[in-house]
């Protein structure tokens, strides 16, 4: 659904194209132009929204693709959202009062 929506997003850019088996959704960019939506995580009253390089995997020169990848069908894996979302941010738990906190760090 995030990819679906990501690319409706685009319109104006040319279609994306498929990088690898899982980086299905890249596009060639010199820089980031207006047609590209951003990526937030909306929790129950905060929203975090992401940088560019937490979700734009930069895989060749000025090729950047999604970096949210679907398992193939009948895969025995499932979607992960954490290597590249995280980078740069550290993460928060107080399991005492069920909360978890983000800010950016710089690891």
């Amino acid at each position: 659904m995030l990819r679906d929506e990501f690319v409706k997003g685009t319109r104006g850019l040319p279609p994306p194209i498929r990088f690898a088996n899982f980086l299905d959704t890249c596009y060639n960019l010199t820089s980031r132009p207006a047609g590209i939506p951003r990526v937030a995580f909306h929790f129950d009253t905060k929203t975090l929204e992401l940088p560019d390089k937490n979700y734009l995997y930069q895989a060749a020169d000025n090729l950047f693709c999604l970096a949210f990848a679907t398992p193939p069908p009948g895969s025995t894996y499932s979607a992960v959202i954490g290597n590249i979302q995280q980078q740069g941010m550290r993460v928060s738990f107080d399991t005492g009062r069920s909360l978890i906190g983000f800010s950016v760090g710089k690891c």
